[in-house]
């Protein structure tokens, strides 16, 4: 049984959905905070979705229930993921500079952890 799933109209819609929440922000008819809340209730009710209709497929596959689920778990799973990751996406782009200052000071710290190594190998030649 193949279920056809929708990603690409999930993707195009929220991409719209968010440049106008986008622009609406920049034109100050909402404030930053609205927009952020808005996106990271979004985000946490997909995953709790997606989290606990994986964990019912999985008790599903391992017991029997004893009543019958009147939706295709398995469907709405992969949705709910679909709309996920694109809003992680978002999500990701606000804290971009938070990752790339983490992995730049950690580079940082190797290489002056690393300092007293290399003068010390210059002094021995």
């Amino acid at each position: 049984m193949f279920t056809h799933y929708y990603v690409s109209p999930i993707a195009i819609a929220l991409f719209l959905i968010y440049t106008v929440s986008f622009v609406l922000y920049k034109t100050k008819r909402i404030r930053v905070t609205t927009h952020r809340k808005i996106w990271n209730v979004l985000l946490l009710a997909t995953f709790l979705i997606t989290g606990i209709f994986g964990l019912v497929m999985a008790i599903r596959r391992d017991y029997v229930l004893l009543f019958r689920m009147p939706i295709n778990l398995l469907f709405w799973h992969v949705e709910a993921g679909v709309v996920m990751t694109v809003i992680s996406l978002f999500h990701l782009s606000w804290h971009l500079t938070y990752y790339r200052d983490l992995f730049k000071s950690s580079r940082e710290k190797v290489s002056a952890a690393r300092e007293p190594e290399r003068v010390r190998e210059v002094n021995k030649k």
